[in-house]
């Protein structure tokens, strides 16, 4: 009867562990950090260019970090869809060489948030991409994609043909949403196997997501405000590559994480859109793996763009 309550005991203390460091994108589960985000201070250009969707415009959100400096600027797209930029603002302190031209896409951020669901789309997103660029009028750029990023940053090669586009990164971009969800509910179901069923999609965050044991304030922001309206890849469910190769393309990199649900698996038909594709996988990372090990992950990113720099 002892050792039975010892057990139990053993067993509540086990599953609050796991829930306190656990991570969810609910902003109730997150959890609250105790440290706050301060951003440096850099030579900054921000301002708002008309983006269109038929007769009407809307407003779209842009910033410059380091515009001074004279390497070829990074170009970074954000994930979600529907995610803010925030999240990926700690490049700043990762990639200190060059300029870094961040924007939300339409229904996030800092740009309008149109309620009208028809007005959201990924063409409609690489429109305002190829808009932005002919707006900043960059010689040559670097092309930066996380999650569904990277999905908008391969559609913009597609459509655009850039020729001054030197290098492209898709940071845990998924080729295929259809696979993604199969990878994540496999990986669910591994953990339901060790863990109680309240948990589970608790620890999921924790293992697949961000593993850092609590999530950082700025991650936790960009999900506190993600768009209500086009959110999560929920909206681009069917979405597969759908073109085997993209014309005089530039030297790509994917990168995922160890233990990201971004698997290995979801990044193999980017080798065929590639003619020049590296691909390397973070140890002890998840989906997040800028935030999780920003030196690790400088010392893949630094080094790709440097070697296509002109």
């Amino acid at each position: 009867m002892q050792l039975r309550r010892i057990v139990l005991l053993l067993n509540v203390l086990i599953s609050s562990a796991l829930l306190q460091s656990c991570v969810s994108f609910s902003p109730a589960l997150l959890g609250t950090t105790t440290t706050t985000t301060t951003r440096p201070s850099y030579t900054l250009l921000n301002a708002k260019i008309k983006v269109g969707r038929g007769d009407v415009s809307f407003n779209l959100d842009y910033e410059i970090i380091n515009a001074d400096l004279d390497n070829t600027p990074l170009v970074v797209l954000h994930g979600g869809p529907g995610l803010p930029r925030d999240y990926l603002l700690p490049l700043e302190d990762v990639v200190t060489d060059r300029p870094l031209l961040f924007y939300d896409q339409l229904g996030s951020g800092l740009s309008d948030h149109p309620e009208d669901p028809a007005v959201y789309s990924t063409d409609g997103s690489v429109n305002d991409l190829i808009a932005l660029l002919d707006e900043v009028k960059f010689d040559n750029f670097h092309l930066y994609g996380h999650s569904y990023g990277g999905i908008l940053a391969f559609e913009y090669l597609k459509k655009a043909q850039p020729s001054n586009c030197l290098s492209v990164t898709l940071s845990s971009a998924p080729s295929s949403i259809p696979l993604m969800h199969e990878e994540w509910d496999r990986l669910s179901a591994e953990i339901a196997k060790t863990t109680p069923a309240f948990l589970v999609k608790e620890a999921f965050r924790r293992v697949h997501v961000c593993r850092l044991f609590v999530a950082p304030e700025i991650l936790q922001q960009s999900y506190e405000n993600a768009s209500t309206v086009w959110d999560d890849m929920d909206v681009i469910a069917d979405y597969e590559i759908s073109t085997p190769k993209i014309l005089e393309s530039p030297p790509a990199l994917a990168t995922r994480g160890e233990y990201d649900f971004v698997t290995t698996d979801c990044l193999t038909e980017w080798r065929k859109c590639f003619t020049n594709i590296e691909t390397e996988e973070m140890l002890d990372c998840s989906h997040h793996a800028l935030l999780e090990k920003p030196g690790v992950y400088a010392s893949v990113l630094i080094p790709f763009l440097a070697k296509h720099d002109i």
